[in-house]
């Protein structure tokens, strides 16, 4: 077995120390470039098993950032299965169940959940127990279990090189009492990274938990704070009015996202008489003495559950007139009028019914209107493939009677059914029906046959944005700004419909002839009117915090996904790079990246603003788009020229005969039939 060590020694063991064999400027390249290629990839052996680091990872780590920036970036996307869940509580003792929730508070998939919540997962952990040099994870294998170390020690080893040169490699700090490990196993199947095997010398005793157990236990409990969330805000009266009868259900939604939970224990005081008060209370649990100078600093009221109080900080920097203190422990819903007026605006205002709208009237006057074809599949010559995978294929198709072209995805049936797509599949047909803007890819028709449904739709020739930024490495920041403005003014239409997009990157973004960008697969796009969403879904690098989280989500992620695609345009990397998932999931919930120096001040300044909270995101906050047109980053940009296509694009496409986009249809090979007949409308 080598070590780390005896892996750099191997790299320069025939090679003289005084590089006398370095003699040309050429052989000084190549010598310097071996030497970063071994660097890095021991720097990534090393960042895989630092001390309190996971060794749980997404797939095999590349050898270079090249090679895996240029690998295709696949969606994630879990069933909702959690959803019917049934906790099964496994006795422990005292101990283990401190050993387990001291363990698991310092895992940042834990952040944030208060002690009662850290008891309801140590609750479903199992024991396991294994011999003296048992391999408790595989490298390679998929992984869906956290495990907890309660006695004995275990090695971490990875394996070094490809194929019959490939040695396993023991790294890092073994894992003792307290540690934990596998945690990307809780947010999605993927590969373990390394191997965990228990020590020669002694058996081991670990606590697990699986990812259904987990996803199941966080969404259940998410989903009670924010019903409970609501439940609450729309009892708080104001006036002779209800919450629940002056906001719309959205803006409830809304008002949720910015209130806290804040607990108190008995005999503080929360609110006191004089100073200026800026937040407002509503009691979830407990109750809190109230007293006025006036009456002798004597208890005039005790408040108890739902009972509220500093409401008028909402609207004014008034005085509080009264103290409020904690009579027993107290939790509270807690909203600071800041964070309000952010997310919905002048608190008078919406009590007045002068509520904005936040759509732009600018942007919606260039979508389209619906146009629906009747075309039968006779009427359209299939000509080549323009791109195929497990669902079936894109076909480039020839109108017969007027000559034109379009793209024609064939998606299998009996895939669609084997995989529980059906919904998701309709649900992608209807919000492509609905969506009609001019930089959103257009959906004419659906048809289908015995083993096929086929989406009709209009021919984007220019490739993927993401083709273009591999040949480019990066881009200049008008560039940026360009395709930025084009997801934006995308998102307008979408957002408007409280649909949430949940998949941009530079791959769902194609050009057409002109060089206009536009917003493409729309498989992982959810309505969200009713609020929130639990599903996990969308692209590591992309995913918002609040997703890997399990908070819930609804179209605020698509602005986080747009701050991750500034920076990775003008970067040529996401800010949460890592040859690891689980590192990049990490990064994400840390939320710390780097700025790099040659970004300007007002795009670093928007970036920020975007890959923040949800409660402070901008685009998610009050003005919603119109709010990022306005950023000083947008200064002088013609947001008209660029909706009516007279505007000069940054690289146009360099197309030939488009009769012969993509390559002949070599596989023949037909999708099995299905019984499944969908209607469309």
């Amino acid at each position: 077995m080598v070590t780390v060590v005896e892996y750099l020694f191997s790299s320069i063991r025939d090679k003289p120390l005084d590089a006398s064999d370095v003699t040309t400027l050429e052989a000084a390249r190549s010598e310097l470039a071996r030497l970063r290629k071994v660097t890095y990839r021991v720097c990534d052996i090393l960042n895989k098993t630092s001390l309190g680091a996971s060794t749980d990872g997404g797939g095999e780590a590349s050898s270079s950032s090249e090679k895996k920036k240029k690998a295709h970036r696949g969606a994630l996307v879990e069933d909702d299965s959690h959803k019917t869940y049934k906790k099964v509580t496994v006795p422990k003792t005292k101990d283990e169940k401190a050993l387990i929730k001291e363990a698991i508070a310092k895992n940042l998939l834990f952040r944030g959940a208060n002690q009662n919540d850290l008891g309801e997962y140590v609750d479903v952990f199992v024991q396991r127990r294994f011999k003296r040099g048992s391999t408790v994870i595989k490298q390679g294998d998929v992984g869906e279990t956290f495990y907890v170390v309660q006695e004995g020690s275990l090695d971490i080893f990875i394996n070094v090189g490809e194929g019959d040169n490939a040695t396993e490699t023991q790294v890092g700090v073994p894992y003792g009492a307290g540690g934990s490990f596998g945690e990307l196993a809780l947010l999605y199947g993927s590969p373990r990274a390394a191997t965990i095997r228990t020590a020669v010398d002694e058996d081991c005793v670990l606590w697990e938990i699986t990812r259904t157990a987990f996803k199941g236990l966080s969404y259940q409990i998410e989903k009670k704070a924010h019903d409970d969330k609501l439940k609450n805000l729309k009892m708080v009266k104001m006036g002779d009015k209800h919450l629940g009868d002056i906001l719309s259900a959205s803006q409830l939604e809304s008002m949720a996202l910015a209130t806290q939970y804040q607990e108190f224990e008995k005999g503080d005081a929360i609110v006191r008489e004089g100073e200026t008060g800026d937040s407002f209370y509503m009691i979830v649990k407990g109750s809190v003495d109230v007293f006025v100078k006036s009456a002798g600093a004597a208890k005039v009221a005790t408040l108890t559950e739902h009972k509220f109080f500093g409401e008028k900080a909402l609207i004014s920097s008034e005085n509080r007139n009264a103290t409020c203190m904690a009579a027993d422990s107290v939790t509270c819903l807690t909203l600071t009028r800041e964070d309000f007026n952010l997310m919905l605006g002048n608190f008078e205002d919406l009590l007045a019914g002068k509520t904005k709208d936040s759509s732009n009237l600018r942007l919606k006057k260039f979508e389209r209107q619906k146009t629906m074809l009747k075309f039968k599949m006779e009427d359209l010559e299939k000509m080549r493939v323009l791109g195929e995978g497990a669902f079936g294929k894109v076909n480039l198709v020839k109108c017969k009677t007027d000559g034109k072209l379009y793209a024609l995805k064939a998606q299998s049936k009996a895939f669609v059914v084997e995989n529980s797509q059906q919904e998701h599949l309709l649900t992608e047909y209807e919000i492509m029906r609905e969506l009609n803007h001019s930089l959103i890819v257009k959906c004419y028709q659906a048809f289908q046959d015995s083993r096929y449904v086929y989406f009709l739709m209009n021919l984007l020739p220019g490739g993927e944005l993401m083709d273009l930024l591999d040949s480019k490495k990066k881009f200049p920041e008008a560039w940026t700004k360009f395709y930025g403005a084009s997801v934006v003014a995308g998102f307008s239409c979408i957002h408007e419909k409280k649909i949430a997009y949940r998949d941009l990157k530079p791959e769902n973004l194609v050009l057409d002839a002109d060089g206009y960008c536009n917003v493409i697969d729309f498989g992982l796009a959810k309505r969200c009117d009713k609020g929130k969403t639990w599903t996990f879904c969308g692209t590591p690098d992309y995913l918002a915090p609040e997703i890997i989280r399990g908070k819930g989500h609804d179209w605020g992620v698509d602005y986080w996904g747009l701050g991750v695609f500034f920076y990775e345009l003008t970067h040529g990397y996401p800010p949460f790079y890592a040859n690891d998932p689980t590192n990049t999931a990490r990064k994400i919930i840390k939320g710390v990246f780097p700025m790099p120096s040659n970004f300007s001040k007002p795009l670093a300044d928007i970036i920020k603003k975007l890959l923040v909270e949800q409660n402070k995101r901008l685009g998610r906050t009050q003005g919603g788009c119109d709010a990022i047109m306005s950023h000083p980053w947008f200064s002088g940009f013609d947001w008209d020229k660029l909706l009516d296509r007279t505007m000069e694009v940054p690289s146009k496409p360099k197309l030939g005969d488009l009769e012969k986009l993509g390559k002949k249809d070599t596989n023949r090979h037909l999708a099995e039939k299905s019984d499944w007949n969908p209607k469309f409308d």
